[in-house]
């Protein structure tokens, strides 16, 4: 009797390793399936969003270009900054007490 018992505990484990209980086999791959479309569904949804953010904002900026270019006031802005801060640059430069002056009068009273 033991040895019949023993046989009914391990059955269902001796048709597992056989493969004839296939409906334990099949039901697990299927829901592993569905749970993987899920995600890459999901995954699909967001990346969609995203891009759409991406597109939404690159529409708008490109418009907000081409009506409305700063750059040539930009450009013009930069180079009479540029011109003034030279001009004021050499003004002080040009006076007799200015660092310039002094520095190239402490080297050449040395070397000379």
């Amino acid at each position: 009797m033991t040895n019949k018992k023993d046989d009914d505990d391990i059955s269902g484990f001796k048709e597992f390793l056989d493969g004839e209980d296939k409906s334990f086999l099949q039901s697990a791959p299927q829901k592993k399936r569905q749970n993987v479309d899920f995600e890459l569904v999901t995954f699909l949804e967001q990346e969609s969003r995203r891009i759409s953010k991406h597109i939404e904002t690159f529409e708008e900026k490109v418009y907000i270009i081409k009506n409305y270019s700063q750059n040539p006031n930009l450009n013009i802005e930069a180079e009479t900054s540029n011109i003034q801060t030279r001009i004021e640059t050499v003004e002080l430069c040009k006076r007799s007490n200015s660092p310039l002056f002094k520095n190239l009068g402490d080297i050449f009273s040395q070397f000379f």
